[in-house]
């Protein structure tokens, strides 16, 4: 082990030799072992401390949904919704009220469909 400290944090970054069961995606792209403790739902990555740090500096990642759990990666991009609420600064539209047939972001259902049962998040991630 080294006294200095710059090889001792490049040490402890790149991780151990341990196999992690849900590693971080981005670092094993720099062939670094660290274990996930995020999933990003849009990416499906998987995601360390450093890099859901690095995620969420970006505004167009910044409405990612991150999940706690992380999970084996499916290799194919789950179809999530896309459009933007027009009305509320281009937030995800991903709710959808069965009620009134009708989607839309976080904040219309609040406003809009606050008395409405059954609001369902699209698409509910699978695990």
């Amino acid at each position: 082990m080294a006294v200095d400290g710059r090889k001792i944090r490049q040490s402890l970054y790149q991780g151990s030799d341990i196999e992690h069961d849900f590693p971080c995606l981005p670092c094993t792209k720099e062939e670094k072992n660290v274990t996930a403790i995020k999933h990003c739902v849009e990416c499906d990555e998987n995601l360390c401390q450093k890099c859901v740090g690095d995620h969420n500096k970006f505004s167009a990642m910044r409405s990612h949904q991150l999940l706690d759990t992380v999970k084996q990666p499916s290799g194919k991009k789950q179809e999530l919704p896309s459009q933007r609420c027009e009305k509320h600064g281009g937030k995800l539209i991903d709710d959808y009220c069965p009620g009134h047939d009708k989607v839309g972001c976080s904040t219309c259902m609040t406003v809009e469909h606050s008395g409405c049962k059954d609001i369902t998040f699209i698409p509910e991630p699978s695990m």
